[in-house]
C-alpha cells in the first residue's frame, strides 16, 4: 500500500529523508504540514470551508524568516485553479495565470516576484495541485 500522507521533494536526492521538503498531509482534517529541512521553518496551511482542491479559506502560520499568520481567501476559477490570493484585507498576496495543461503562465507576488517557488504561500495551482 502506497503512503500518501507525507511527500518528501525539493531536491533528486535517492534518499527522501534527504530531500530539503517534508509535506505532511492529516487524513482527518484538511491540513498541510510543509518543514523546510535547510531553514528550519515550518508552515501549516488549514483549510477551512473544503479541502486544498475546494477550500475559499487557508489558514498559513508559518515560522522562521518568513513569518505568517493570518487567513487567506482564496480566488479560484472553474476548474478548481488557485488565481489569486488576498488577505483578510483585500491586498492581493499571490496572482497566477495558467496556460494549456497547468503551465505556469504568470506568477506574482506582493512583491512583483515572479518565481512561483517553495517559498509561495500554497504551492496548489492549477485545478487545485
Amino acid at each position: 500500500m502506497m503512503n500518501r500522507s507525507n511527500a518528501y521533494y525539493g531536491g533528486e536526492d535517492e534518499d527522501k529523508m534527504l530531500r530539503r521538503y517534508h509535506k505532511h498531509y492529516s487524513s482527518i482534517v484538511p491540513v498541510e504540514i510543509v518543514e523546510d529541512t535547510q531553514t528550519g521553518s515550518t508552515k501549516i496551511i488549514s483549510y477551512i470551508g473544503g479541502d486544498g482542491y475546494t477550500a475559499p479559506i487557508a489558514y498559513i502560520k508559518e515560522t522562521g524568516s518568513n513569518a505568517v499568520d493570518e487567513y487567506h481567501y482564496l480566488h479560484r476559477d472553474y476548474l478548481g485553479s488557485i488565481l489569486a490570493i488576498t488577505n483578510a484585507d483585500g491586498h492581493i498576496k499571490e496572482e497566477r495565470q495558467f496556460g494549456a495543461w497547468g503551465k505556469v503562465d504568470k506568477f506574482l507576488d506582493s512583491s512583483g516576484n515572479t518565481t512561483f517557488a517553495h517559498n509561495s504561500l500554497l504551492g496548489r495551482g492549477y485545478t487545485g495541485h
